[in-house]
């Protein structure tokens, strides 16, 4: 990606959903709308030659989608390949306080592979809502090639120390991502140039709602204003457009354009969270870089009662999973039983 000479950032804005299967309605309810959201999105990519889209980092809703639509398979696959459409690369984006490595292993291990079924997954180590992260994702990110990390909680004071891009060493001392923070999370640049609506009106309509280009300009700015002020390195920026089960925004090209005949300081382009990764990784910035313990932060203390209270049905399953085929582990190729270690801070059974 070049920069513009004209102007000092480069900003991807990155149209996306984030798919919570089952939430506040219960999976059949939400599958509906998920169909809803991929049928116009198929008929979006048909209507507009340049847009894309990132599919949460996980895979599941591939096939939870199909089992209702099977024959616009051809279609996503079309997707996919073209690069317009960004799936994987987790089967579904794991709490990881709650599971096991091998359980993140073979999370990993299936989204893959099921991306590849329909293209090339989207090699961003892309984990936007958990409640904090254990010291071993760089170590298993890397394991399958991916050498990036994006989040929004789990960092405490490193992000500031840091300006929110930095380089996080595994607990292995040899794995290391770019870890990069989504300021203001995931959902930055949700509902972009909307005036103000119901959450759930949105979720049902977003994609037939007209947004006011001068609203979106002054969204776009103050956005701005705060990512500079909050001292990012480099010149690579990231705006989200979107959010939990939100639809795509189709005129967020044109938006787009708005914005770039009126920013002085910043070229917006459309892309997905890999476009981005590359952008940033390609400006060999030094980052400073930060020891997995200190990266590591507690779940809520709900969370952990659940871990406390399934230790002999966690057990079982991990006993029983034999890894008969691991990617490249870091120094460790094709060599089973060698995952990675259990000193993980937080695993409580």
């Amino acid at each position: 990606m070049k920069h513009s000479k004209a102007k000092r950032y480069t900003v991807f804005v990155v149209p996306h959903t984030h798919w919570d299967r089952a939430w506040y309605l219960p999976f059949e309810n939400y599958r509906l709308k998920l169909v809803r959201l991929v049928d116009n999105l198929l008929d979006l990519f048909r209507r507009r030659a340049g847009y894309r889209f990132s599919l949460d980092g996980q895979t599941v809703v591939l096939e939870d989608y199909l089992q209702m639509r099977p024959e616009r398979r051809g279609q996503l696959q079309a997707a996919v390949r073209s690069g317009r459409l960004a799936i994987g690369p987790w089967y579904i984006l794991p709490d990881e306080f709650l599971v096991s490595s091998e359980s993140l292993v073979r999370n990993l291990l299936i989204g893959t592979g099921l991306a590849r079924q329909f293209g090339r997954p989207m090699l961003a180590g892309y984990l936007p809502d958990p409640f904090g992260h254990v010291s071993q994702i760089p170590q298993v990110l890397n394991g399958f090639g991916i050498d990036s990390f994006l989040f929004m909680r789990g960092a405490g004071d490193i992000v500031e120390r840091s300006g929110g891009i930095f380089g996080w060493q595994g607990a292995d001392g040899r794995s290391r991502v770019t870890a990069a923070y989504q300021l203001d999370g995931y959902c930055n640049l949700i509902a972009w140039g909307v005036p103000g609506r119901n959450y759930r009106d949105l979720v049902d309509g977003l994609d037939a709602m007209r947004p006011d280009p001068e609203l979106a300009l002054e969204r776009a700015r103050k956005l701005l204003d705060k990512m500079q002020g909050h001292g990012y390195p480099g010149r690579v920026l990231l705006f989200n457009n979107g959010c939990d089960h939100m639809p795509a925004q189709p005129q967020v090209p044109e938006l787009i354009d708005y914005c770039n005949r009126r920013l002085p300081d910043a070229r917006l382009v459309q892309g997905t969270f890999g476009d981005y990764v590359a952008a940033l990784r390609a400006q060999g910035l030094r980052l400073r870089r930060f020891q997995a313990s200190t990266t590591t932060c507690s779940p809520a203390s709900s969370r952990r009662a659940l871990i406390s209270s399934r230790p002999t049905a966690a057990r079982p399953s991990r006993s029983n999973a034999a890894p008969s085929r691991w990617p490249r582990w870091a120094g460790w190729p094709g060599r089973p039983g060698r995952a990675p270690s259990s000193s993980m801070p937080g695993r409580n059974y």
